[in-house]
């Protein structure tokens, strides 16, 4: 069911174009007319704790969450040596090896920057809301659903995410089918401007893909349900009750066909 939103885009006037450019502007809001949200659109954000814009970048995923909800799906992926925190580290570090080669894949060099269902390029944070509305009023060819089950609340146990993803495509499509795991509320060090805050929360952040760093080849049929089933053991400093799977078909002429986003459940041991 097509679903109806009144958005109120959130513009910000200064363009950053790296990371060594503090000055701020107020947030400046401009009413837009009625935008029909016919599919979810994917936010790939490359982001640092030692960058000192990125925070600002923050603030605008919270107002494009606020406007289209469950239709934007943003990650927030930690990057480069420069700007980053390696988790290899510290355990406050959010920066991963399979998050640094997508944005050197990408060529993400000055942050904030990111890329929308793989077809903007790469953006400034500025021209994130203009993009996003373009890509949400395109008609989908594709639906996903995804279940994201864990057998145990307890974090003294290895745990496995089982992973259940339902394609639908109305036109024939090949692609390849990309998971990835992402956690939110996780509180650890970040620069902002000229401040060290040592318990920024951080959200939509990438930890790990679950098959592979681009995914698995896929070859869909029309109007055919294809079922897969993958699964993922996490590690014991996450915070399992706050991970989200996030999955999503793309290929290289069309970008992301389609996007969804699911929080992982639980399911006792003793219901095993």
């Amino acid at each position: 069911m097509k679903k109806y939103i009144y958005s109120f885009v959130c513009c910000i006037a200064a363009i950053f174009a790296a990371c060594d450019d503090v000055d701020r502007l107020e947030d400046r809001f401009i009413p837009l007319p009625q935008v029909e949200a016919k599919r979810k659109v994917l936010l790939e954000e490359f982001t640092g704790q030692r960058c000192v814009n990125c925070p600002t970048a923050h603030l605008m995923i919270n107002d494009l969450k606020t406007q289209y909800g469950e239709n934007f799906i943003p990650v927030g992926i930690h990057a480069t040596s420069a700007f980053g925190l390696s988790e290899e580290a510290s355990p406050l570090g959010l920066m991963n090896s399979e998050g640094d080669a997508y944005a050197k894949h990408w060529n993400s060099n000055a942050l904030p920057c990111g890329i929308i269902d793989r077809t903007s390029g790469l953006l400034d944070y500025d021209k994130w809301a203009a993009y996003i509305r373009t890509e949400m009023e395109k008609e989908p060819n594709l639906n996903i659903e995804v279940t994201a089950v864990m057998d145990t609340l307890s974090s003294d146990l290895d745990s496995l995410i089982r992973i259940e993803v339902k394609l639908l495509p109305l036109t024939g499509v090949t692609g390849k089918l990309q998971l990835w795991i992402t956690e939110s509320e996780i509180y650890a060090p970040q620069v902002d401007g000229s401040n060290y805050i040592m318990d920024y929360q951080h959200n939509h952040v990438f930890r790990a893909c679950v098959n592979g760093a681009w995914g698995t080849e896929m070859t869909l049929q029309p109007n055919i349900y294809t079922a897969s089933e993958y699964s993922y053991k996490i590690k014991k400093h996450w915070n399992r009750k706050k991970l989200s799977v996030v999955a999503f078909l793309y290929n290289n002429n069309e970008g992301v066909l389609q996007a969804e986003e699911c929080d992982v459940t639980f399911e006792t041991t003793e219901n095993n």
